[in-house]
């Protein structure tokens, strides 16, 4: 099952925003021919490499439930392979951190010493799904590993 980012209006147009920024400026401030000439290679180096980071690590990002593991996706080149088995606590968070998540309401998952942030539109059915994978058991605000019988 394969669950999409969710998207924050704003966060969306504050990226676009600083990539439209510069070209904006480059041809505002250029009166003549040549520095027009000017402004459209400013263009180009400026918004093809935003463009690179941001396919090449920030879209698209989706999370995939597999047999064994959560597969977190983002951008070409960004994996994560988290087995379900390690996974030792989730919980919501509004955490402003890096992440592979364009919501800020998003989920925290910590695994084997290691925490990741995702934003699953659908977050009910996400954590559903991902509890029932990973032997989780809500308490409180947060899903933890159940206890072994014994």
């Amino acid at each position: 099952m394969t669950y999409e980012t969710k998207v924050d209006w704003w966060l969306a147009l504050l990226v676009a925003g600083a990539i439209v920024s510069g070209p904006v400026i480059a041809f505002a401030v250029a009166p003549t021919r040549d520095e027009g000439l000017r402004a459209a290679l400013y263009v180009l180096i400026w918004v093809l490499p935003a463009l690179a980071v941001i396919f090449g690590l920030a879209w698209p990002v989706h999370y995939e439930m597999e047999e064994r593991e959560l597969v977190v996706r983002s951008g070409l080149f960004l994996r994560w392979n988290i087995p379900y088995q390690a996974i030792s606590r989730v919980r919501r968070t509004r955490s402003p951190l890096s992440s592979p998540a364009w919501s800020l309401d998003r989920l925290r998952i910590d695994w084997d010493g290691d925490t990741i942030l995702i934003s699953p539109k659908d977050r009910d059915r996400f954590l559903e799904d991902l509890a029932a994978r990973a032997g989780l058991e809500r308490r409180g605000t947060e899903w933890v590993r159940g206890e072994p019988a014994g």
